[in-house]
């Protein structure tokens, strides 16, 4: 083939997928080769030669439909064993229609229309890609399933009898009562797949979380002693839960990682803590070395809890010697941060109202005082009560007082 429209001719690369994808087999009898006129011959990416359609598998996520020794077809799962409750094939007036080859979860998300889903062939020619064999929306794990599900079934079958094979090739007759039988087959096992690629896709993210934040580096940092294995192990216990439980864009947020990594070091000699008292509990002679290890722990605990609420307000006053020293801060940004921070003005302060009206502090006011006394009082108006104070707080001394805050440089008048 020559006579190519060159402006409709993919590029050698994506061209060479799109046909392995159309056949999706490699031959020991003949193969096709691409070359590529527009380059210079000597030029080794100038020529392709096509083999199968490559898709790089998630680990531990991949079933396999092969034959048996017996001359039949058999089910294996991620771990290599059989597996007894998904049939490679189904039956369909007592006739069993056999399948061979994968269906797995995808490395990464799909990167083009050739990779999504699954690829059906019928000896050697693709006849349909499915991505969830026509399955409604809104089933358990639906966008993982759709965005990494792929896998390659061959079924010779499709154009014996009757032939279910779209005139375009580009589906199955599904409303035949054979396609239907299929269909429900094939929804089996994408409901299958999606249970046994949930770890491994957890595990994934995983390994982007420990490596985007240098999770292990920072667990071993904080914990470098022996004595501290113990809440060195519950640390990335706790690191491996959160890096588990968060999607793969949040695992490559280096600030959301650093935060929940963090939350594990603080979190840790805790859990620990509370493992050791149970333990203790449970055992009816206690040791000397247990008490002594318990009490250890929990100064650890202490000290971590008091570090973290240091390292915190450190964090808010560094805040708000950036924006103090900056001329185009707004007042409003001023208010949120005393607002989450009182104690940067007096740490015995409680606001009462902020950016309120005084319409609002007087009604404010009276809920808080019956709270407080358990005694309901009536305050009378303010004469001006569409004022709004910056702040309104209470101080131990029964004082109310009003806070007003300027922007940095403000001059009075």
């Amino acid at each position: 083939m020559k006579r190519f429209s060159y402006r409709r001719v993919s590029k050698i690369d994506t061209l060479a997928r799109q046909i392995a994808q159309r056949f999706g087999i490699s031959s020991e009898n003949w193969e096709i080769v691409l070359c590529d006129n527009s380059t210079e011959k000597h030029q080794t990416e100038s020529f392709r030669i096509v083999d199968q359609f490559a898709v790089e598998k998630m680990p531990n996520s991949e079933i396999r439909f092969q034959h048996d020794k017996f001359g039949g077809v058999e089910t294996i799962g991620p771990d290599g064993k059989k597996i007894d409750d998904i049939d490679a094939g189904f039956q369909h007036d007592d006739i069993f229609y056999s399948l061979t080859g994968w269906v797995a979860y995808s490395k990464r998300p799909y990167k083009d229309d050739l990779m999504a889903g699954i690829r059906i062939y019928c000896r050697g020619k693709i006849a349909s890609q499915s991505s969830v064999f026509n399955r409604k929306a809104g089933f358990t794990g639906e966008h993982n399933i759709r965005s990494y599900l792929v896998g390659e079934l061959h079924a010779d079958w499709l154009d014996e009898e009757n032939d279910l094979i779209q005139t375009d090739r580009t589906d199955i007759l599904w409303s035949d009562e054979l396609g239907t039988a299929f269909q429900d087959w094939g929804q089996k096992i994408v409901q299958k797949i999606g249970k046994l690629a949930r770890d491994p896709q957890r595990k994934a993210t995983m390994d982007i979380f420990f490596e985007t934040g240098n999770v292990n580096q920072r667990i071993y940092d904080a914990y470098p002693s022996t004595e501290d294995s113990e809440i060195l192990r519950r640390a990335m216990e706790l690191a491996q839960m959160f890096g588990k439980s968060i999607s793969a864009g949040e695992a490559k947020d280096a600030e959301i990682v650093s935060s929940l990594t963090e939350l594990s070091i603080t979190m840790a000699p805790h859990v620990a803590l509370d493992k050791s008292m149970r333990k203790a509990a449970e055992n009816q002679e206690t040791l000397l070395t247990t008490l002594i290890e318990i009490l250890r722990t929990a100064k650890i605990a202490e000290l971590s809890s008091f570090g973290r609420i240091a390292r915190d307000r450190l964090k808010v006053i560094n805040h708000l010697e950036s924006f103090k020293n900056k001329r185009d801060t707004q007042e409003r940004a001023l208010q949120k941060l005393i607002n989450d921070a009182p104690w940067l003005i007096n740490p015995e302060w409680a606001p009462v109202t902020a950016n309120q009206s005084l319409r609002t502090l007087k009604r404010e006011f009276e809920n808080y005082y019956k709270n407080v006394t358990g005694t309901k009082i009536t305050l009378s108006n303010f004469e001006a009560d569409s004022r709004r104070p910056d702040f309104v707080l209470s101080i131990l001394e029964g004082k109310a007082q009003i806070i007003e805050i300027k922007k940095p440089f403000h001059k009075l008048k």
